[in-house]
């Protein structure tokens, strides 16, 4: 099962945000315990940094634990790229947010079972919902899978 993650699954997992944090860390453990094929993109992991530096800001060391997030990161999940198609795609969709229809588009294009996301709203495409999984239906669905 090949699996997009949205970026607010993971930094609801890196910040411990407690409404949030447990079905996140699920997810990642299952990956990290190859119950599913996780992928982030190259872009979601920029934002990763920046966010990681702000959580961090003022801190000692803030960019070296950005890039210790980066890292474990890279270690579980497979990187996709964003290309120029996935943007030209991404501006033909009808979004609200750009950065959400670059991960769909990139889904798109990749052939991915599913994107998980808190934010399914903000993914209106029809062509892609059936692709789109909050964390707690995508829990359900690799747990009946892994049934099967």
């Amino acid at each position: 099962m090949k699996v997009l993650f949205d970026t607010n699954i993971i930094i609801d997992a890196l910040m411990g945000r407690e409404s949030w944090k447990a079905d996140a860390e699920k997810l990642i453990l299952s990956v990290a315990e190859e119950k599913i094929e996780g992928y982030v993109t190259s872009k979601q992991l920029c934002d990763i940094w920046f966010l990681a530096c702000r959580i961090h800001k003022g801190e000692e060391d803030s960019g070296r634990k950005a890039q210790q997030y980066i890292s474990k990161l890279c270690e579980v999940f497979l990187i996709l790229d964003v290309n120029e198609s996935d943007i030209k795609n991404a501006l033909s969709y009808d979004l609200k947010d750009f950065e959400d229809a670059v991960v769909m588009a990139v889904a798109d294009r990749t052939g991915m079972d599913f994107v998980v996301t808190r934010n399914i709203k903000d993914y209106p495409n029809p062509l892609s919902v059936s692709k789109l999984r909050s964390p707690e239906e995508m829990i359900k669905e690799f747990e009946s899978f892994a049934c099967n």
